[in-house]
């Protein structure tokens, strides 16, 4: 199935509107985790997703329709998602290719995750498990933990690296950060132009290879959940490999800070990487920056 191309033909005024009707009717963390029976909403697993279907089908709220809509992926009638959303914000989805209509049923073509105060687009997250070139990850465990523990206060300049949905950058614009992100994928800033529309922030996008878009620049703040899986096949999609190791991009990551953290500054990186022998994960990340001091 192709990958559905979203259009950020809404206005700044129209599609913050779905922020606020899904806010209102609860789409939040904690009610969606409940709702379909996890601990949190980050626990998400395509194997269970016939539970997640069965119990928004007993469930007659307006939480459990939404959720069944633009989390799970679940068609419907006009006329139900008519009196879920409204028209007017029904007629805004469908031009944006969000919402589409075949055969009397709807369908959003999308996902909708909901990460603290925002609401974020990515694509589907249950598949076939095949590749397909482009695709915007959805928010996982790595995408909550980054955005639930990464400090914003007094930032003013703000750089996500490997941005995906733009998440981090929202964040940060959000906090009021002069706020950029990069990703060599340009599915990924598209999807970040539009999740900075839904939660009415501003993002400067740049497509490229970590650092080579923002020379000569530094940031207060640095996020980045970078791709981390080890991929000894040469085959895997370049936006979705680490390398052999999984650590060629977490590498390149941090031997960029010194030329792009300011004094003080953070940088916030979430990863899985692998333990050797002879060397501590602290030692290589010593090796990688080049110093032993001067960073906490």
């Amino acid at each position: 199935m192709a990958l559905p191309t979203l259009k950020t033909s809404a206005t700044t005024e129209e599609l913050p509107l779905l922020h606020k009707r899904l806010r209102d009717i609860g789409y939040k963390e904690a009610n969606i985790a409940q709702l379909l029976g996890r601990f949190d909403i980050s626990e998400l697993n395509g194997k269970e997703y016939p539970s997640y279907i069965w119990r928004c089908d007993r469930d007659t709220s307006e939480l459990a329709k939404a959720v069944a809509l633009f989390l799970l992926g679940r068609a419907s009638d006009r006329p139900r998602v008519t009196e879920l959303l409204g028209a007017d914000l029904v007629s805004v989805l469908e031009r944006c290719g969000i919402l589409v209509e075949f055969r009397g049923a709807m369908v959003s073509l999308p996902v909708v995750f909901p990460c603290l105060d925002k609401l974020f687009f990515t694509d589907q997250w249950v598949g076939t498990g095949n590749q397909e070139p482009g695709k915007v990850y959805e928010l996982g465990t790595d995408s909550y933990a980054l955005a639930r523990v990464t400090p914003r206060r007094n930032v003013e300049k703000a750089l996500d690296l490997c941005t995906g949905s733009g998440l981090h950058a929202i964040f940060s614009a959000a906090a009021g950060a002069k706020s950029q992100a990069v990703d060599i994928n340009p599915r990924a800033l598209h999807y970040t132009e539009f999740n900075a529309l839904l939660n009415g922030v501003e993002v400067q996008n740049h497509l490229g290879d970590l650092y080579n878009s923002v020379k000569g620049q530094t940031f207060d703040l640095i996020t980045a959940n970078p791709p981390f899986v080890p991929s000894p096949d040469p085959n895997v999609l370049i936006h979705r490999s680490a390398g052999e190791t999984g650590e060629e991009v977490p590498e390149k990551l941090v031997a960029g800070l010194s030329k792009h953290l300011e004094p003080g500054g953070l940088f916030s990186m979430i990863l899985d990487h692998p333990m050797y022998e002879g060397e501590t994960y602290l030692e290589r990340l010593e090796r990688w920056l080049g110093a032993d001091k001067g960073w906490g």
